[in-house]
């Protein structure tokens, strides 16, 4: 037996088949996977409440890209995670949720349902990695249903082995003043395909949504990002920091979605890529769309090798041309990895960045 997905990860507005970036499908052989048994590490402060029954969101809700990742996780889930702050709560610590995947828990499908009431504050941060386990497979779904005036920081981190593969997404419901800050750090696995769509359903709403990913041997990624502009004068913003390496491949399909209704919103996406390898490939498809006048929306995609003058700038200092190249690449993360206010989190993403790319 095995595991496919078929055509998820699907661009808003199809182009040309030739490009092959209109979807992804994977298929995983089951044998030699044992399904997850063992706890998640969960640290939980006070005002927090944490369920380990599975909450179906509203059908409407769930985004039409990613409802075969829900239909699969819904049916084939080992771990389950509701968690809810209560309005007004401000916890003085994150939500912490750890997965470590190994020989004997190596396939996880895990669901995570989060109501953040009205004006409540909290940090969610929900990592994925392996121990001693070169053969995994992680397939989760994250539902965020950020209530009026709130404002949640989902942070995920995934650092699963090179040989794991990764589906997951992450679907965000925002409601009236609501502010929701979305940072995915895709830097592990063979294969992956992520996704995230966040829904500015109330007005004056805003979203960001931060991603940043390591590409190196023959690693491929494929990365879904949308915000969808529905009530008016919304912000969002995707900003989103790569490096490619060796023959890794990324596809990133990266969408502003002003819908009817959305008049004062306001849209931005960013893509910025360092190139480390001249057979590394880099795929990218920025869309725009508008159903509404009175709206703002700006896009911008760069790509590239490191800077030759900051390169000499730096190995005439005494840093060899790997560790010169590192320190591009931590500068290029720098505005999304101040995001992460826990030191030793921001700590653990530059350490696995520095081993990935002096592998």
């Amino acid at each position: 037996m095995g595991i496919s997905f078929a055509n998820i990860n699907q661009l808003p507005v199809p182009t040309w088949n030739q490009l092959k970036i209109n979807s992804v499908s994977l298929d995983v052989a089951e044998d030699g996977l044992n399904s997850y048994s063992k706890e998640a590490k969960l640290t939980l402060p006070e005002k927090v409440q944490a369920d380990r029954f599975f909450v179906e969101p509203e059908s409407a809700k769930i985004p039409g890209s990613m409802k075969q990742n829900y239909d699969f996780v819904s049916k084939n889930h080992n771990s389950v995670f509701a968690l809810t702050i209560p309005e007004g709560a401000t916890p003085d610590s994150p939500v912490i949720i750890e997965y470590s995947l190994d020989k004997n828990n190596s396939l996880l499908n895990d669901y995570i349902y989060i109501k953040a009431e009205k004006g409540c504050e909290v940090t969610v941060i929900i990592k994925y990695g392996s121990n001693n386990c070169e053969n995994a497979f992680h397939c989760g779904f994250t539902f965020l249903e950020a209530g009026e005036n709130a404002k949640v920081k989902l942070i995920k981190v995934q650092t699963l082995s090179k040989k794991a593969n990764h589906v997951d997404a992450v679907a965000v419901w925002s409601k009236d003043r609501a502010a929701a800050d979305i940072i995915l750090n895709e830097l592990g696995s063979e294969r992956t395909a992520a996704s995230c769509n966040i829904v500015l359903k109330g007005e004056q709403s805003s979203g960001n949504l931060g991603g940043i990913y390591i590409g190196k041997n023959q690693e491929e990624m494929d990365l879904n990002y949308r915000i969808e502009f529905a009530a008016k004068e919304t912000e969002g913003e995707i900003t989103v920091r790569g490096t490619l390496a060796d023959s890794s491949k990324k596809t990133l399909k990266s969408t502003l979605d002003f819908m009817t209704g959305a008049s004062g919103s306001k849209g931005r996406e960013e893509e910025i890529v360092l190139t480390l390898s001249d057979k590394a490939v880099n795929l990218s498809a920025p869309l725009l769309l508008c159903g509404e006048d009175d709206v703002e929306g700006r896009h911008a995609t760069s790509t590239g090798r490191p800077d030759p003058g900051k390169l000499h700038y730096l190995m005439c200092r005494g840093f060899d041309r790997k560790e010169a190249e590192r320190l591009l690449v931590e500068a290029s993360f720098t505005p999304l990895l101040n995001k992460i206010e826990m030191p030793k989190i921001k700590q653990e993403i530059k350490e696995y960045i520095g081993a990935s790319i002096h592998g």
